[in-house]
This record gives structure tokens, C-alpha cells and sequence, in this order.
């Protein structure tokens, strides 16, 4: 018998973009992922780009393979992708 080691990865973010200065509902959807295993105050959610981070707030709704969060995008956040 052969198990497999499957990493996690991210499979979709919802909706994809944002303004500067906007308040951000997203839905997370990943592979492999557990998140319904943590707790509201121990899921960490945040975007990066080079050094910056904008930390969301959990608001519900966790599955295995989904979490909803809520981000302010800071009126001088970078534009470009983030991480």
C-alpha cells in the first residue's frame, strides 16, 4: 500500500482584488487544509508583500477546506499582488 504526503495549498481567494482604503470580505478555499480545526481566535489571517502585512479577522463560516475573514485595506496599502 502507498500513502501519499500531500502539502496544502491555496485554491481560490473570493473576490480577488481590492481597493486602497476598502473593507474586505473574502472566502479562503484551500486543498488539504484543516481549517475548521482551529478556533476563531486561533486562525491567523493576513496578507504580505515585501515586509508589509494586513491582518484579517476571522468571521466565521470554517470548513475543512474554507474560512471566511474580513480585512481593512489600509488607504496607503502597496498596489500590486499580495501573498
Amino acid at each position: 500500500m502507498v500513502f501519499g504526503l500531500y502539502g496544502q495549498s491555496l485554491q481560490s481567494i473570493s473576490p480577488d482584488n481590492a481597493q486602497q482604503g476598502q473593507e474586505l470580505s473574502v472566502t479562503i478555499t484551500g486543498v488539504n487544509t484543516h481549517f475548521g480545526q482551529g478556533t476563531q481566535t486561533l486562525n491567523t489571517i493576513w496578507f504580505s508583500k515585501d515586509g508589509s502585512t494586513i491582518s484579517g479577522t476571522h468571521s466565521g463560516g470554517s470548513s475543512n477546506t474554507s474560512v471566511n475573514a474580513d480585512f481593512e485595506i489600509p488607504i496607503d496599502a502597496a498596489i500590486g499582488s499580495w501573498d
